[in-house]
């Protein structure tokens, strides 16, 4: 399984930063009433938003492990988790989001990621 490269940063801005629960209860409308749920299943993936500044030389290595590595964001991969500290197999959510100037040579970047159970 690919892993996040070393070179790229290790830690996520606090500023852009979410992490979401589990999503694993299905809900269907009634007549009246308040809706029916059940849980789908019992382990499902949590959501990681993380933003990071990255300069061009960390782009270019971004864009190489994202495109090359990962199939453009098909396959998972080992991520440093920012609050735990631990590594997590995470996946893309959603294709990144277009760059955001920072600064001359600095970019925000934004990840949507899924990580998986």
């Amino acid at each position: 399984m690919p892993t996040w490269p070393s070179t790229l940063p290790q830690f996520a801005l606090r500023e852009g930063y979410t992490e979401g629960f589990k999503s694993t209860v299905i809900r269907s409308p009634t007549d009246s009433g308040r809706s029916k749920r059940r849980q789908r299943f019992i382990n499902g993936p949590e959501t990681l938003d993380i933003v990071m500044p990255m300069n061009d030389a960390e782009l270019l290595i971004f864009k190489a492990f994202y495109e090359e590595e990962l199939g453009n964001g098909a396959l998972s991969f080992t991520y440093p988790h920012p609050r735990l500290g631990t590594n997590v197999t995470v996946a893309f959510k959603e294709d990144p989001e277009p760059l955001t100037p920072e600064g001359a040579s600095t970019y925000l970047i934004s990840l949507k990621l899924e990580i998986l159970p």
